[in-house]
């Protein structure tokens, strides 16, 4: 997880799992069955045609088409609208699309599904505009839960806060007995009051911790932020989280994602144990209504800093047994066969790793690496040579060009075979760096919402980074013009998990609801660019684009439907497009109106 962008749609979602939902997602994630002699017999007639729209298929020549037709969860044909009509017949769903756009369903190559759906359940201030909407959220959630030990929540943005550093007093002031726990929205600092600090046991006399920090006031007393790694000496204060409950919290998040467009999502750090559990077991029930990729963390330790040579072995062997297991229950709905390194921190707070200093910055810092350069070109080839796929979170230049050498090491000392390694948030690239994506064949998984002049890019970033390394902020324009494989992903809930909102500020370079910029427009990219990224290309990362990932005969009916054509509006309008519907193996797992309304 990293910078935050704006969070501009929240849907209202069940919070609870009623039969229809039930059978109905179990029909999406059944595994296929032998077709009756009978429906083999009418098996060209459609059992659904989508008209009166356009059809984006992201073929290999980028065709636009007029209507298609799908029987048995598949594609049936791709054509003209009389030529598809004629293939319905009395039992034929007709979808008139009135003049929207078909696509094949979007992939979310970076997302937290378990982590997004609770805060869906759970104290959220994702929300907030301002240090008083944050306390005021906190004190009603904490009056509406008296029977809670513990409050823990999510959400807020590092800018509201001075040096984005909040202060144990503001929740103090809001609740003096029971500890109190806000992850930031970047997943990578925590808020905590004096409650939590005194039952955690963490005095001026605790020391920092490798890879983290506990931030002090004048006196040495910690001030109530917790950085990195320093925000695991609260984690004993959290509430235990069952399989049953993270279940919830899984399928909260992928109907939020189907409502977004979404039929496939490559969960960006799994680690073993519940979550994980959550996973098998929702599969295994026929809840699933995405397409899931996990990215395994080894451990609840996500920094893998003391990770060497001699634990290679033993290590990956339990990731191989962990993938053996998960891709066992359905292949098509769940697999597991990505492994998640976290190269660096984030610029925000000097943890992302430089390859010069940080400026105006004490001690020369250069932020962290996670782990040793030489650790992880080895890494990472005893991970490839096991034919894992390495999604690494990426940030600053030195992590990006580390994770680059690390990579380029494995493809030189492994046997040459499909791979589909790639590179997380990529925020800071030296151009050095850049033509070494499509050398490498190293996706670029870009989070685009984040390219604009919000003030994390003004107050916490380039004034550290500086003017000349600022030029080459999120340079998604120069990567595709690089020849990099580009492929979108949310990294929701740091940020909304809305495409169209990312559409948009990837093409203006601007903030979806408008205001200064465009911000280092040289890095724009088009709306072609972000439909491949998001449809065709998310495919291939995962290793399915020979079932889904485009409109052609054959392939899985994986779908959607917006309410406007967003290669024929004005790029300022993109944030605007709504899904209206959303199909699984040629089954409804989303219709807008009917089981959530969108609202700001």
């Amino acid at each position: 997880m990293t910078t935050p962008g704006p969070s501009h749609f929240r849907f209202k979602l069940w919070r609870s799992v009623g039969a229809a939902l039930l059978l109905g997602a179990a029909a999406c994630g059944a595994p296929e069955t032998k077709q009756s002699e009978a429906r083999q017999q009418t098996r060209q007639q459609a059992r659904t045609v989508f008209v009166n729209g356009v059809v984006y298929t992201a073929d290999g020549a980028g065709s636009l088409a007029e209507a298609v037709a799908v029987a048995d969860g598949r594609i049936l044909r791709v054509g003209a609208r009389d030529e598809i009509m004629a293939l319905a017949g009395e039992e034929t769903e007709i979808v008139d699309m009135r003049g929207g756009m078909l696509l094949p369903g979007f992939t979310d190559a970076h997302t937290h599904l378990v982590d997004g759906g609770s805060t869906l359940t759970s104290l959220s201030v994702h929300d907030a505009e301002s240090i008083d909407d944050i306390l005021s959220t906190v004190s009603e959630y904490a009056a509406a839960n008296p029977e809670l030990e513990v409050l823990v929540g999510s959400g807020w943005a590092l800018p509201m806060f001075a040096g984005g550093n909040p202060d144990k007093a503001l929740l103090d002031s809001v609740e003096a007995e029971r500890p109190v726990i806000l992850y930031a929205a970047d997943g990578h600092n925590a808020w905590v009051d004096s409650a939590a600090l005194a039952r955690a046991g963490v005095t001026a006399q605790t020391p920092d911790p490798d890879n983290g920090r506990i931030e002090r006031g004048a006196d040495g007393e910690p001030s109530g932020t917790l950085r990195e790694s320093a925000t695991q000496l609260i984690e004993p204060l959290l509430p235990v989280a069952t399989v049953e409950t993270s279940m919830l919290d899984l399928i909260a998040g992928m109907r939020f994602q189907n409502a977004m467009g979404y039929t496939a999502s490559v969960d960006a750090s799994v680690p073993p144990g519940v979550i994980e559990d959550a996973y098998v077991a929702t599969t295994e029930q026929g809840l699933s209504t995405l397409r899931m990729t996990l990215s395994m963390l080894p451990s609840t330790d996500f920094t893998d800093k003391d990770i060497d040579a001699s634990a290679f072995d033993a290590r990956i062997e339990a990731l191989k047994a962990r993938r053996a297991r998960i891709d066992a229950v359905n292949p098509s709905m769940l697999k597991a066969d990505m492994v998640k390194i976290f190269a660096d921190g984030v610029l925000e707070n000097q943890t992302g790793a430089m390859i010069e200093p940080y400026v105006g910055v004490a001690g020369e810092s250069r932020g962290v690496l996670n782990i040793a350069p030489d650790t992880l070109a080895a890494y990472a080839t005893a991970l490839d040579a096991a034919g894992f796929n390495i999604h690494i979170h990426a940030i600053g230049d030195a992590a990006v060009r580390t994770a680059l050498d690390a990579v380029e090491a494995a493809q030189a000392a492994n046997p040459e075979r499909e791979r589909h390694h790639h590179l997380a948030h990529i925020e800071l690239i030296d151009p050095a760096d850049i033509p070494r994506f499509a050398g490498l064949g190293v996706a670029a998984n870009m989070q685009t919402l984040w390219a604009y002049a919000d003030s994390y890019i003004t107050d916490l970033t380039e004034p550290f980074v500086g003017p000349e390394r600022s030029r080459w902020l999120y340079p998604n324009g120069a990567l595709r013009d690089a020849g990099a494989f580009l492929v979108s992903g949310s990294d929701w809930p740091v940020s909304t998990s809305d495409p169209f909102d990312a559409m948009e500020v990837a093409v203006t370079r601007m903030a979806p609801e408008g205001g200064a910029g465009p911000w280092l427009p040289q890095h724009r990219l088009a709306v072609n660019d972000m439909l491949k990224a998001l449809t065709i290309n998310g495919a291939v990362l995962t290793g399915e684009d020979a079932e889904r990932g485009s409109i052609e005969a054959g392939k899985r009916a994986d779908l959607i439907v917006i309410d406007a054509n967003p290669l024929d509006i004005d790029p300022s309008d993109l944030s605007e497009i709504a899904v209206t519907m959303t199909l699984l193996d040629g089954k409804a797992v989303y219709t807008r109106g009917v089981d959530e309304d969108r609202a700001p």
